[in-house]
């Protein structure tokens, strides 16, 4: 029975830490916008998941089994909400009436009561689970657990006194743990899925700001190749913003007309924190030769340096 325990704990433990990991890509795909579609292939992962922990337990005795549902279905309730963890109820509850066994009905129960309690501590929450400490991930790890324990009462009398002693003290000592782990993670996945969302925010604010100039402006790196440019641009040189990508300043310039190495040695230093300033004779798509005088200032792009060009 102990090396059941180990590896159903092992390959249970696995298939948590997959959980987030696929949370975390639904969330962040972008090519789904609807709330319900996400959440409903989050709710079916849930209850897949689900699923093979319950294939991958250990077994206490003939008919009776035990597994990470609880921890796995709470912290849906808890981090993902009523949508998905319902999903996941009902995968998991069919699942665990379609294995039969004299603990079926406390299996059943296992996975609604635990449910349910992470989609009222949410509700209590107001949603806001982003903020939740670890020392109430752990709270909610035994209140849960605590859950599971009067579960047993669906037991059948010869087999509940035995089965609720046997368990108490793995459950209410290794499950919040386990529980606490899982809501570390998802709270880590939370924060990145935020910080990404504030970039491409932050981005989008700075494309229409740059868009806004009539002025050609360019973003460039230490090497003095263009990482971002506007409209302004586009138009001083005929080159679509896409074309303008990774170019450097032989790319703009008319021939035998500019210092490139000096041109390269100016923008080193902008970019160190001194800005420059000099002429430059600039050459358009269609061939054309214009005068120009370029200014350069040191920036910053992506949380990177960089060089802005005006």
């Amino acid at each position: 029975m102990g090396e059941s325990i180990f590896l159903g704990l092992v390959l249970n433990t696995a298939l948590l830490i997959a959980l987030g990991l696929i949370y975390n890509l639904i969330r962040g795909l972008t090519a789904i916008t609807n709330r319900y579609v996400k959440e409903t292939l989050i709710g079916l992962s849930t209850g897949a998941i689900g699923i093979a922990i319950m294939g991958t337990p250990w077994v206490l005795m003939e008919g009776v089994v035990f597994d990470t549902r609880s921890v796995l279905i709470s912290i849906s309730g808890m981090f993902f909400g009523t949508i998905p963890t319902i999903i996941g109820m009902v995968m998991m509850a069919l699942f665990r009436l379609s294995s039969g066994g004299s603990g079926v009905e406390m299996g059943i129960a296992t996975v609604v009561v635990c449910g349910s309690i992470g989609i009222v501590w949410r509700k209590v929450r107001e949603g806001k689970v982003n903020k939740i400490s670890l020392p109430e991930l752990y709270l909610f790890g035994i209140v849960v657990h605590l859950g599971m324990m009067l579960c047993t009462l669906f037991l059948p009398e010869t087999s509940r006194e035995f089965i609720f002693k046997s368990i108490s003290i793995p459950v209410l000592v290794i499950y919040p743990v386990a529980e606490l782990f899982l809501g570390w993670m998802l709270l880590n996945g939370e924060e990145s899925f935020k910080t990404r969302i504030a970039l491409v925010e932050s981005e989008s604010k700075f494309r229409s700001l740059l868009d806004t100039v009539d002025e050609a402006i360019y973003l460039l790196d230490r090497e003095g190749r263009v990482l971002d440019s506007n409209k302004g641009a586009e138009r001083m040189f005929g080159y679509s913003t896409r074309e303008l990508l990774n170019q450097g300043a032989e790319f703009f310039a008319a021939p035998g007309k500019n210092d490139i190495s000096k041109v390269n040695q100016l923008t080193q230093s902008a970019f160190d924190g001194e800005p420059q300033s000099f002429e430059f004779w600039g050459k358009r798509k269609n061939g054309e030769v214009f005068p120009s005088f370029v200014k350069l200032y040191p920036a910053n792009f992506n949380d990177k340096k960089a060089v802005i060009t005006l």
